[in-house]
């Protein structure tokens, strides 16, 4: 049992938001997982995990006591007013040294033997692929093992192009990979045959759309440094497609500056709105859901589409999961979450900074982006998911709690290597008991979200920006109807994140 520190006699006050908190004479407790205060005379126990506390903050003595400022990461705000300043001293020590012990989840990563399936043959066939992928892979039946292993080395981090979603027209496919190695003149042969044939493979398939996630100009930077895109005077039938969302560090500035300004607890509301406009968080947003809309029309369209940023493990991730979302009703379920995030090798443990907050070069919320993307679809078209925001809410304090194992680990061989289904519980079947909390009583099934807004969705017709009166998100197909959504990430406003 972990030795508990405790405190009585706290003043303590929490917002998130627009909720706010304020509690007379609670007490305090710190254990080795958690902190707690416990409120009087309800005895309302709430609680933040160590692996959500952000910073903690010492202020100036006042005369009712010591304050401390602690932040969540999961954008709570806790202040504490401890009487004595010995004790406060205790707490914040204690607190920091929580924060900053490291785990043992910096696992092998050793080149692994996946196994590739074959499509056509439906054989199972092991080869020397990739150690961020998962272990069973989809490729062309036309596709050999040396072609394979040949595209693998052409891509940053192996990561060759690989199927992660069949249109229910049976044809088009939506594969993704990492970006080519090409540099100003390097060529695979073996990477574009990939290419040509996957684009084969769809019989109706006359262009193969590649959409780079990245803005053109950073792509073309990468040539500097032997990486890039694919040249479409080298690699035939393909039309490329540029998208100007941003890398890990800008994406972290960019929720930073979110966060300062919704945290000021006295702002005049136009300089308010302009801390807003200047993050560029909603920015960001429409850019994401205008790629994921475009990949879904050329899927629709019956069209074969291919999705790289970089390494292919980020913006590739939040696209391709998104797109899916739009096309399939089977990915507004609670049980369609999780293939693209978990299985695909999203970095959950450095993006969301479990090892060490000492070092958050590698830390970002792309998963955090993805789930706010989602609640906009969500505020949308909200009869047409099964489940709530409750549930991206909940998701969102696990990935970055890291009381479950769901979420450790870099790939799903990382979480093998460090025998995460044996030493940790899986956060689905807490899903599953908790299931009620978390389904939508409105939900009616959609083939396609397009079918709910009376038309087609068109990447111009989603306006995410800053309007005299907040962010709202303005639908013009079908009729001119808006939908108020939150000025912070909307999906972690509920005040379900804080229990």
């Amino acid at each position: 049992m972990h030795r508990a520190i405790r405190y009585s006699r706290c003043l303590a006050s929490s917002r998130l938001g627009s909720e706010r908190l304020h509690i007379e004479g609670c007490g305090s407790e710190l254990t080795a997982v958690a902190f707690y205060f416990l409120t009087r005379p309800d005895c309302l126990k709430r609680y933040l995990n160590n692996q959500l506390i952000s910073s903690v903050e010492r202020l100036p003595l006042t005369t009712g006591g010591a304050p401390i400022v602690i932040r969540g990461k999961n954008f709570r705000v806790i202040r504490l007013i401890i009487p004595r300043e010995r004790d406060c001293h205790n707490v914040y020590t204690t607190i920091k040294r929580l924060m900053t012990s490291k785990s043992n989840l910096q696992g092998s990563r050793a080149v692994c033997e996946n196994h590739l399936l074959l499509m056509a043959s439906g054989q199972l066939i092991g080869s020397y692929v990739c150690d961020t992928y998962p272990t069973l892979l989809c490729v062309p039946s036309t596709a050999s093992k040396g072609m394979l292993k040949a595209s693998a080395r052409f891509r940053s981090r192996g990561r060759f192009p690989v199927l992660t979603y069949l249109h229910s027209n049976g044809k088009s496919a939506l594969c993704r990979s990492s970006q080519p190695l090409a540099g100003f003149s390097s060529k695979s042969m073996e990477d574009q045959f990939l290419l040509e044939a996957i684009r084969q493979a769809n019989p109706s398939c006359t262009v193969l759309y590649v959409v780079d996630t990245r803005p053109a100009l950073n792509a073309l930077t990468n040539k500097a440094q032997g990486k890039g895109y694919e040249d479409t005077t080298v690699y035939r039938n393909i039309a490329i497609q540029f998208f100007d969302i941003e890398n890990i560090h800008v994406v972290r500035n960019s929720q930073e500056k979110l966060l300062k300004v919704c945290q000021e607890p006295a702002i005049p509301l136009e300089q308010y709105h302009q801390g807003l406009e200047k993050s560029g968080w909603f920015r960001h947003l429409r850019i994401i859901l205008e790629a994921a809309f475009f990949v879904a029309n050329r899927l629709n369209e019956g069209n074969s589409v291919l999705v790289h940023c970089s390494d292919g493990w980020d913006r590739t991730a939040q696209v391709c999961s998104l797109a899916q979302i739009v096309l399939d009703p089977y990915y507004r379920t609670i049980i369609g979450l999780e293939k693209e995030w978990i299985f695909f090798g999203h970095k959950f443990t450095e993006r969301c900074g479990l090892i060490s907050v000492s070092d958050q070069r590698e830390a970002s919320p792309i998963f955090c982006q993805f789930l706010d993307c989602v609640h906009h679809l969500i505020e949308l078209c909200p009869t047409k998911f099964e489940y709530n925001s409750s549930l991206l809410s909940l998701l969102h304090d696990e990935a970055y709690g890291a009381l479950y194992g769901t979420f450790v680990g870099c790939s799903e061989k990382e979480r093998q290597d460090l025998g995460v289904s044996d030493l940790t519980y899986s956060v689905w079947p807490l899903i599953d008991h908790r299931g009620n909390e978390f389904m939508n009583p409105y939900y009616e099934h959609a083939d396609h979200l397009a079918h709910a807004l009376g038309g087609s969705i068109a990447a111009d017709n989603l306006l995410l920006d800053g309007v005299a009166n907040g962010i709202e998100l303005t639908v013009t197909t079908g009729g001119n109807s808006r939908h108020a959504v939150d000025m912070l990430p909307s999906f972690v406003l509920a005040p379900q994140l804080f229990k």
